[in-house]
């Protein structure tokens, strides 16, 4: 995509009157202007949806069917919407007393039959009410019916402390902002940990946009 402007050289350090002259760079490319916060115009049009769980006893998951992960974002077929995941957010609450090896928190995806396990309603991110969203998710319960899914990607390393087996208390926030992840019409996103844990306690958010398909 080429955008084109009218070169007027080096910047004025004021603009007194007229009409101004787009400003380009010493190479004649357009420069660019954050107003707002970069997901505002997202928010305030009610597009921007999450999803937690809090202090969860994570139960083995590497996208398997019927699985329980930490949270799983699923779109329905028909939904008329793409779900851009935007961010991910994880942390280890509390260390627990074990786990059966280090393990890791990933996320899993693919095509997926509709789970009929027990649903979460979406948070709205403007309004902060569970409503408005296409999404179906699942927050550490058995998605009963779905098929399984692959890995898309590595999120967290659960390391163990020395001598022990239990992970040590981490966390991680990783930003997906540039559309590279996304659950179409169909299609299942889950974040799960790779091996059940004893007695630690996990937190993790999934921030999504609704986009029409």
């Amino acid at each position: 995509m080429l955008f084109q402007g009218q070169v007027s050289g080096l910047p004025a350090s004021k603009q007194t009157g007229g009409n101004p002259n787009v400003l380009q760079g010493l190479s004649g490319e357009l420069l660019l202007s954050e107003v707002n916060p970069f997901f505002y115009t997202l928010l305030k049009a009610g597009r921007l949806f999450f999803q937690q769980v809090t202090g969860a006893n994570a139960t083995g998951f590497v996208g398997g069917a019927g699985g329980t992960p930490l949270i799983g974002l699923y779109n329905p077929s028909g939904s008329g919407v793409d779900l851009i995941l935007l961010r991910i957010a994880i942390a280890v609450r509390t260390q627990g007393t074990g786990a059966a090896t280090p393990g890791s928190i990933n996320l899993y995806g693919g095509v997926s039959a509709l789970p009929t396990g027990t649903l979460t309603q979406p948070v709205n991110a403007y309004s902060q009410l569970p409503a408005g969203s296409a999404a179906r998710t699942f927050v550490n319960t058995a998605m009963t019916g779905s098929t399984a899914v692959a890995l898309t990607a590595a999120l967290l390393g659960l390391g163990a402390n020395p001598g022990t087996t239990a992970p040590s208390t981490v966390a991680s926030i990783i930003d997906y902002g540039f559309g590279t992840l996304c659950a179409a019409p169909g299609v299942l996103q889950a974040i799960g940990a790779a091996v059940t844990t004893t007695a630690a306690s996990i937190d993790a958010t999934v921030l999504w946009a609704e986009i029409p398909a």
